[in-house]
């Protein structure tokens, strides 16, 4: 009776190797899919930036028409209360508009929180959409 038990038990169970190999290979998937995640992720919040900047650029042009300048500002809560918009607080993304060509001009600019070197900028043109901003 207790033969016939383990030789039926023996014939079902998996060996150590086998159970090993599938640990592995589960690992190396959550592995691929959690980095895919993260870039997904950041590829979100560069999207998020870019179309903040683009708000922020045309509320500067609606001031503009307004008071026949553009206005230099640091800061998320400063952009929103001198051009009237609502853009929610960004922890991840620091906002600023500098004059550019003699105050003819707008560069606004998301610059990552993170440590990350990355940048984003738009002139008044809205045509500029540079990583890294070269001006």
């Amino acid at each position: 009776m207790i033969t016939s038990l383990r030789k039926i038990l023996s014939d079902r169970a998996f060996t150590l190797l086998e159970l090993m190999v599938v640990v592995i290979i589960v690992g190396v998937l959550a592995t691929l899919s959690v980095q895919h995640m993260f870039a997904g992720r950041e590829m979100a919040l560069e999207r998020e930036a870019i179309s903040n900047l683009k708000l922020i650029v045309a509320a500067e042009k609606i001031y503009r028409l307004e008071t026949e300048s553009y206005i230099s500002l640091v800061g998320l809560t400063a952009i929103n209360q001198n051009l009237n918009l609502a853009i929610s607080n960004s922890t991840f993304w620091n906002y600023k508009v500098e004059l550019t060509g003699g105050g003819t001009g707008i560069s606004a600019r998301a610059q990552r929180n993170n440590g990350a070197a990355t940048t984003f900028c738009l002139d008044q043109t809205q045509i500029n959409e540079t990583k890294g901003c070269t001006y």
